[in-house]
């Protein structure tokens, strides 16, 4: 493979970062969203949410199998295996200016990569406290029907 044929290469898999990086940035906010409506208890909004979320990951996914091809074919130009191309190991091969836009790709998607992971931790902290709540909300009202009898029993007696 030519050199400036690589650089092609390169520039769209650039390209092809910034996408997945923009695509990080959305879901990060449909996260930060979707706790922020789980902890107000707000039922269609976590549903939309969750919509939102599958468009977004449909895009990622796309986004990955296009990363993944343009791997394939760089890994000819670095004489080595697909899953041995690295950032490091294109940039060793880039000019200066084509260097920078790569690394700058691989720390702005590592960071915001690293933020939904984060996001992600939260709402399923909040989730697993919501769902001890309600286990202790239930076994007390079981409990409770099991001291008292069935409270409801009687509104609903003939008199």
């Amino acid at each position: 493979m030519q050199i400036s044929e690589m650089r092609d290469h390169v520039r769209e898999l650039v390209a092809v970062l910034q996408a997945e990086t923009a695509v990080y940035r959305e879901l990060l906010a449909v996260a930060i969203r979707e706790r922020e409506d789980v902890r107000m208890s707000r039922v269609g909004a976590i549903r939309s949410a969750a919509a939102d979320r599958e468009g977004l990951l449909d895009r990622l996914q796309s986004l990955e199998a296009r990363r993944c091809r343009l791997v394939e074919t760089l890994a000819a130009a670095c004489a080595c295996r697909p899953e041995e191309v690295t950032v490091s190991r294109l940039a060793a091969r880039l000019p200066d200016g084509l260097r920078a836009q790569l690394v700058r790709c691989r720390d702005e998607l590592v960071g915001v990569t690293e933020r939904f992971r984060l996001e992600n931790g939260r709402t399923a902290l909040l989730l697993e406290h919501a769902g001890e709540l309600l286990q202790s909300s239930y076994r007390v009202l079981k409990g409770l029907a099991a001291r008292c009898g069935p409270v409801w029993a009687t509104m609903w007696r003939a008199t």
